[in-house]
């Protein structure tokens, strides 16, 4: 079982799995983590890319990572709308944050 395997099952086991709605949300997300993952192997083997346009010659950062951003992006809200990073004390196990977690 690959990382999306359990990515997708940890998820599953977090929802109402006869809500199509939110088993359609774990599908949008595990695809997007999925996208990430490729992007972020084509950032790592090329960060910088060369552009030649007629005789101007340049380099810039690889698209890949403003996409990844995007996406990154899009992931968290997704995540805080499934419910899965919701801050101390929301879900009713904490207070709210502790004094320690400024430091």
């Amino acid at each position: 079982m690959d990382k999306l395997d359990k990515l997708k099952n940890r998820l599953l086991s977090q929802i109402d799995k006869t809500n199509p709605i939110e088993a359609e949300k774990v599908d949008r997300y595990v695809s997007m983590v999925d996208m990430f993952y490729k992007l972020q192997k084509e950032a790592i083997k090329q960060p910088i890319i060369e552009i030649e346009n007629g005789s101007q010659h340049f380099t810039k950062s690889n698209p890949a990572l403003a996409d990844m951003n995007k996406i990154n992006a899009s992931l968290i809200s997704l995540g805080k709308d499934m419910g899965l990073s919701a801050p101390p004390g929301i879900d009713g196990k904490g207070t709210g944050y502790d004094p320690d977690d400024l430091l």
